[in-house]
């Protein structure tokens, strides 16, 4: 090797920063000063074998070493900040013939450190032989390997070595030749990192799965393990957006809550509810209801049933829209049907006044009927003509006058006053006074002429009979001789009309006068057997009243009435029910008696009843078969009360099927 004036010795010490950018590297520091771009470390001194030249980055990571061999003159050297596109490091010797220039150029992939180990040929401290670069090591980044070493400018070749890798200069280098060291990196396969499958939510996108190479030189991305490259973001998911069901809004009712109109989205995983149909106010579950109105209640009070008006249970009704619900409790707690409030009107309780022809001194009637309960009287059974009351009075005839002559008295014979008396009754209407006999003629006197009496006349009242007192007709009398110019007649007592007869202390019963009010009480049951089978338990009642022993005293009823050949008494008419068996009870009473009716006396059922078979139980408790009739009238059952060959029937009791 030519040994003139040989001193070539190259170290170069190359260490790049991974991942930066060209030119946007960390400061570089030398004795803790930041270097700034052309500045010049120049130093003097002897440089001998294994001397150090460091600058660092502000990280105190170690960028550059430089190693010096020594020499026979002092050196001057200086050191260039890198530019932005490498850094270069230069070594001037100033006072020699040689200038050495090293450039290091950047490679973001590795970290290099080189040493220098000196051979000596020859003692001579100017001749020194040209030695070897050891390679200390190289750190490629991850996912890169070394592969080989080259020298750019091709001014030298790698040989190993001993003490590692050799680089010997050709023959042809000059003294400013430089020489740069490349290192050939590799890649050494993707290092891949996986990103899972995310699904895409209503408002946030996801992904397919993908995976990304995290090598600082790659970045690249793949929908596999590194096979099949994509674009960066092509494993982008958009939001679905949400998928709103609409709920309509719903009024709220008396008792069911209603809601606002809502959106809800039924995608999986998310279940918001908003208040628009875009969705871009979002509300709580459950803020959309709208609470129930609750009833508004409006009382209706209780109205008592009459014979003819129907009447009601209290009851409260809804007025609010919508609802028209009715409640028998003012909380509206329990509900119930239109009308069931509804009492039915109870009937008449009609007691007969048999028709009565008028007397020349007392007032007859028209037979009527006489409601108990609502005291309404009527012109008929059924209770269907209402007529005034006293319109059935046909006032007393008076009577037919005939004069019965006044007979004048003579002095042997007494004579008789002017009279009257009813032809058709024979009642004396005036009586005829007895004027005596003339007094026999004396001498004569002188007569005193007296001017003839005139009656003062004077009404006296009539007195109206009650049910115990006798009443009298209207009269007149002159007020200063006191004749009576009218007499006054007598008229009966009424008597007691007695409303319907109730069981009052055991074994008796009671009623109550409708006309003056006497309470007549403690009145005997006159007691009725029903005939039944033998091994029956014994049931008696009273027709009267309705009192029975051994079953449930009987109901009254309104469901027949008298037709034809009403007797003058009161119509008595009860249902009593023995099991599953119901009876129909008919009578007639007067004064609280049982009272026994002559003849045939013909009934006419009601409505109640037109379906109904009917059978008259015999005292042997078997039953006869009664066929109704129906004509134009209607429908009508005639009873025998006083039956040929057999006794008198006080009670008819007709069994019902």
């Amino acid at each position: 090797m030519n040994m003139k004036r040989f001193f070539a010795i190259l170290l170069v010490l190359g260490m790049v920063l991974c991942m930066l950018p060209v030119g946007a590297g960390a400061d570089l520091l030398y004795n803790g000063e930041v270097l700034m771009s052309n500045d010049v470390i120049r130093w003097s001194g002897y440089v001998f074998a294994g001397d150090t030249f460091t600058v660092t980055d502000d990280d105190n990571q170690v960028i550059l070493f430089v190693y010096g061999d020594y020499t026979t003159s002092e050196n001057n050297r200086k050191f260039t900040v890198p530019s932005d596109y490498g850094y270069t490091v230069q070594i001037d010797r100033q006072d020699a013939d040689y200038a050495y220039a090293f450039t290091l150029l950047e490679y973001p992939l590795i970290k290099i450190e080189f040493s220098y180990n000196s051979d000596i040929v020859s003692g001579t401290p100017s001749a020194r032989q040209f030695s070897s670069f050891s390679l200390i090591s190289v750190e490629p980044v991850e996912g890169y390997k070394l592969d080989s070493w080259s020298e750019k400018n091709g001014k030298g070749q790698f040989e190993s070595c001993a003490y590692g890798l050799l680089f010997n200069p050709l023959n042809d280098y000059t003294a400013n030749d430089t020489f740069i060291l490349i290192p050939n990196i590799v890649e050494n396969g993707h290092n891949l990192t996986v990103h899972p499958a995310v699904a895409a939510t209503c408002t946030t996108a996801g992904n397919s799965a993908y995976w990304e190479c995290t090598n600082v030189t790659c970045g690249k991305f793949f929908s596999d393990e590194g096979v099949t490259a994509i674009d960066e973001d092509s494993w982008v998911i958009p939001a679905t957006g949400h998928t709103l069901t609409e709920h309509s809004a719903v009024a709220a009712t008396c008792t069911t809550a209603g809601n606002s109109a809502y959106w809800e989205c039924r995608n999986d995983g998310c279940g918001k509810f908003f208040s628009d149909k875009g969705a871009t106010t979002k509300i709580e579950a459950e803020s959309w209801v709208i609470p129930a109105t609750g009833h508004a209640l409006t009382e209706h009070p209780a109205v008592a049933a009459a014979c003819t008006t129907a009447g009601n249970s209290a009851y409260w009704e809804c007025t609010n829209d919508g609802c028209g619900k009715y409640f028998s409790d003012a909380e509206g707690k329990t509900e119930i049907e239109k009308d069931s409030w509804i009492v039915k009107a109870k009937g008449h309780t009609l007691t007969a006044t048999a028709a009565k022809d008028a007397t020349c001194t007392e007032a007859g009637n028209t037979a009527y009927w006489t409601c108990s309960v609502c005291g309404k009287y009527f012109s008929d059974a059924e209770g269907k003509t209402q007529i005034d009351k006293d319109s059935w009075i046909i006032k007393a005839t008076g009577h037919t006058e005939v004069k019965d002559p006044a007979v004048a008295a003579t002095t042997e014979k007494t004579g008789l006053t002017e009279g009257s008396h009813c032809s058709v009754c024979g009642e004396i209407i005036k009586k005829q006074e007895v004027v005596d006999k003339l007094p026999k003629p004396e001498e004569p006197e002188p007569e005193e002429t007296e001017a003839p009496h005139v009656h003062t006349e004077v009404t006296d009242e009539a007195v109206e009979p009650t049910c115990t007192k006798a009443g009298l007709t209207e009269g007149k009398h002159c007020s200063e001789c006191s004749e009576v110019l009218v007499a006054q007649k007598e008229i009966p007592a009424l008597n007691h009309w007695f409303g319907p007869w109730a069981p009052a202390k055991e074994g008796t019963h009671k009623s109550v006068c409708l006309r003056c009010g006497t309470v007549l009480d403690e009145i005997p049951c006159e007691m009725i057997t029903l005939p039944q089978e033998e091994g029956k338990e014994e049931i008696t009642f009273c027709p009267i009243c309705g009192y029975c022993v051994g079953a449930e005293n009987l109901t009254p009823s309104e469901d027949i009435a008298v037709l034809e050949g009403a007797p003058q008494a009161n119509l008595k008419v009860f249902t009593l029910e023995v099991g599953e068996d119901k009876y129909l009870i008919i009578a007639f009473e007067k004064s609280g008696k049982l009272f026994q009716p002559e003849g045939e006396i013909t009934f006419a059922p009601m409505e109640a009843l037109a379906e109904t078979a009917f059978a008259q139980v015999n005292p042997d408790a078997t039953a006869t078969t009664v066929e109704p009739v129906v004509d134009e009238n209607g429908l009508s059952l005639t009873l025998n009360f006083t039956p040929e060959e057999a006794d008198p029937v006080p009670v008819i009791i007709l069994k019902l099927d």
